[in-house]
């Protein structure tokens, strides 16, 4: 039985899930990790996204981000969250713009990027393939979204065009 899922972003720049779900005038992360509150449960909004996904929010834009995540204390928060949680997601900054990805990754079990159709750049496609070839990211795998559905024409059915393989990009 799955008990939650928590929901922590950790985009410390820009804070993009903050945005969308909460607002960064309250207290979040960054204050959790500046030691503004000691309890992880003053910081937790619990089933705001969906019933049984609680959310961890950036809260204020700190001046040193890749100092906080690297500080001991969000180690700290993931093991307490690891035993109130089945499921924890971090929303990270893009890898490869910032190194706070490769701070955090010691923490995870599963890395998925997400690339959306349409405004990803297909040229970074080999430095994603570089990044699985060497195991940089633990358990990695790609997820594209954003794209659309395209009917297939009757004589693509009937040859076997749209059986599920892609070749290209």
């Amino acid at each position: 039985t799955v008990k939650a899922t928590s929901t922590i972003g950790l985009d410390l720049r820009r804070g993009s899930l903050t945005r969308q779900f909460y607002s960064r005038r309250h207290a979040g992360l960054s204050n959790y990790l500046v030691g503004k509150t000691d309890d992880w449960q003053n910081i937790v909004k619990h089933d705001l996204i969906m019933s049984g996904v609680d959310g961890i929010f950036t809260g204020h834009i700190p001046a040193n981000p890749t100092e906080l995540l690297g500080n001991g204390r969000l180690d700290k928060l993931v093991a307490e969250l690891r035993e109130n949680y089945d499921y924890i997601i971090f929303d990270t900054a893009p890898s490869g713009l910032v190194v706070d990805t490769d701070i955090i990754k010691h923490l995870v079990d599963n890395t998925i990027f997400v690339i959306r159709h349409g405004k990803f750049d297909k040229r970074m496609l080999a430095e994603i393939e570089d990044l699985y070839r060497e195991h940089a990211f633990p358990n990695m795998a790609l997820l594209r979204n954003g794209g659309r559905y395209k009917k297939l024409l009757p004589i693509e059915r009937k040859y076997g065009y749209g059986y599920g393989y892609g070749y290209g990009y």
